[in-house]
Protein backbone atom coordinates (compact mmCIF):
# COMPACT_ATOMS: atom_id res chain seq x y z
CA UNK A 1 0.00 0.00 0.00
CA UNK A 2 1.20 3.41 -1.07
CA UNK A 3 2.21 5.76 1.66
CA UNK A 4 -0.83 8.20 2.97
CA UNK A 5 -2.95 5.17 0.93
CA UNK A 6 -4.92 3.98 4.40
CA UNK A 7 -5.88 7.47 4.84
CA UNK A 8 -7.35 8.34 2.27
CA UNK A 9 -9.97 5.12 3.50
CA UNK A 10 -10.61 7.68 6.77
CA UNK A 11 -14.10 9.57 6.27
CA UNK A 12 -13.86 13.31 6.74
CA UNK A 13 -16.18 12.58 9.90
CA UNK A 14 -13.71 10.07 11.32
CA UNK A 15 -12.96 12.91 13.75
CA UNK A 16 -16.78 13.52 14.41
CA UNK A 17 -17.83 12.74 18.16
CA UNK A 18 -20.86 11.30 16.63
CA UNK A 19 -18.82 8.79 14.64
CA UNK A 20 -17.25 6.80 17.42
CA UNK A 21 -18.12 6.12 21.40
CA UNK A 22 -15.53 6.67 24.32
CA UNK A 23 -14.99 3.32 25.72
CA UNK A 24 -12.05 3.66 28.28
CA UNK A 25 -9.34 5.58 29.26
CA UNK A 26 -6.43 4.87 30.99
CA UNK A 27 -5.06 5.79 33.44
CA UNK A 28 -8.43 7.81 34.30
CA UNK A 29 -10.34 10.20 32.33
CA UNK A 30 -8.79 13.04 34.54
CA UNK A 31 -4.97 12.34 33.70
CA UNK A 32 -3.58 12.57 30.02
CA UNK A 33 -2.95 8.56 28.56
CA UNK A 34 -4.41 6.29 26.46
CA UNK A 35 -8.23 7.26 25.07
CA UNK A 36 -9.91 4.12 23.40
CA UNK A 37 -12.76 4.53 20.96
CA UNK A 38 -14.88 2.49 19.16
CA UNK A 39 -16.88 3.47 15.59
CA UNK A 40 -20.84 3.95 16.40
CA UNK A 41 -22.58 0.86 14.30
CA UNK A 42 -23.85 3.95 11.37
CA UNK A 43 -19.81 4.59 10.86
CA UNK A 44 -19.16 0.91 11.16
CA UNK A 45 -21.76 0.32 8.55
CA UNK A 46 -20.47 3.05 6.15
CA UNK A 47 -17.04 1.59 6.55
CA UNK A 48 -17.99 -1.72 5.73
CA UNK A 49 -19.93 -1.18 2.52
CA UNK A 50 -17.12 1.09 1.36
CA UNK A 51 -14.74 -1.86 1.36
CA UNK A 52 -16.94 -4.44 0.54
CA UNK A 53 -15.45 -7.49 -1.58
CA UNK A 54 -16.39 -8.13 -5.12
CA UNK A 55 -17.15 -11.86 -5.63
CA UNK A 56 -21.16 -12.18 -4.98
CA UNK A 57 -22.72 -11.88 -1.84
CA UNK A 58 -22.76 -15.00 -0.92
CA UNK A 59 -19.01 -15.35 -0.41
CA UNK A 60 -18.48 -12.69 1.95
CA UNK A 61 -18.86 -11.97 5.56
CA UNK A 62 -18.80 -8.53 5.01
CA UNK A 63 -22.39 -9.03 3.06
CA UNK A 64 -23.54 -10.83 6.33
CA UNK A 65 -21.83 -8.26 9.04
CA UNK A 66 -23.67 -5.79 6.77
CA UNK A 67 -26.93 -7.23 7.00
CA UNK A 68 -26.86 -7.32 10.97
CA UNK A 69 -25.65 -3.48 10.77
CA UNK A 70 -28.31 -2.70 8.82
CA UNK A 71 -30.88 -5.02 10.84
CA UNK A 72 -29.18 -3.25 14.09
CA UNK A 73 -29.41 0.45 12.56
CA UNK A 74 -33.29 0.20 11.19
CA UNK A 75 -32.45 0.51 7.59
CA UNK A 76 -34.80 -0.93 5.23
CA UNK A 77 -34.03 -0.12 1.75
CA UNK A 78 -30.47 0.06 -0.62
CA UNK A 79 -31.46 3.87 -1.22
CA UNK A 80 -31.17 4.82 3.10
CA UNK A 81 -28.22 2.11 3.28
CA UNK A 82 -26.56 4.55 0.38
CA UNK A 83 -27.73 7.74 2.45
CA UNK A 84 -25.96 6.73 5.22
CA UNK A 85 -22.79 5.84 3.52
CA UNK A 86 -22.92 9.10 2.08
CA UNK A 87 -23.02 10.62 5.03
CA UNK A 88 -19.82 9.67 6.62
CA UNK A 89 -18.02 9.60 2.80
CA UNK A 90 -18.72 11.96 0.07
CA UNK A 91 -20.02 10.39 -3.40
CA UNK A 92 -16.57 10.72 -5.41
CA UNK A 93 -15.10 8.45 -2.83
CA UNK A 94 -17.69 5.24 -2.76
CA UNK A 95 -17.18 2.74 -5.92
CA UNK A 96 -20.22 1.74 -7.85
CA UNK A 97 -19.69 -1.54 -6.41
CA UNK A 98 -20.84 -0.41 -2.77
CA UNK A 99 -23.94 1.00 -4.46
CA UNK A 100 -24.94 -2.19 -6.84
CA UNK A 101 -23.90 -4.45 -3.91
CA UNK A 102 -26.19 -2.47 -1.54
CA UNK A 103 -28.94 -2.87 -3.70
CA UNK A 104 -28.29 -6.67 -4.26
CA UNK A 105 -28.41 -7.25 -0.78
CA UNK A 106 -31.50 -5.34 -0.04
CA UNK A 107 -33.39 -6.75 -2.97
CA UNK A 108 -32.48 -10.07 -1.81
CA UNK A 109 -33.56 -9.82 1.83
CA UNK A 110 -37.14 -8.00 0.47
CA UNK A 111 -37.36 -11.43 -1.68
CA UNK A 112 -36.55 -13.46 1.26
CA UNK A 113 -39.24 -11.39 3.49
CA UNK A 114 -36.62 -10.61 5.92
CA UNK A 115 -35.86 -7.26 5.28
CA UNK A 116 -34.03 -5.59 8.58
CA UNK A 117 -36.79 -4.17 10.64
CA UNK A 118 -37.07 -0.38 10.88
CA UNK A 119 -37.17 1.35 14.20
Amino acid sequence: MAEGQAFDRLSTAESDPKAKLLVGTYPSEEEPGLRVFIPKPEYLFAMKCRAMRIGGIEQSQDIEDIKGLAAAIGLKSAQEAMDLVQAFYPRHMIEPKTQFGLEEIFSKLNDEGTAPPHS
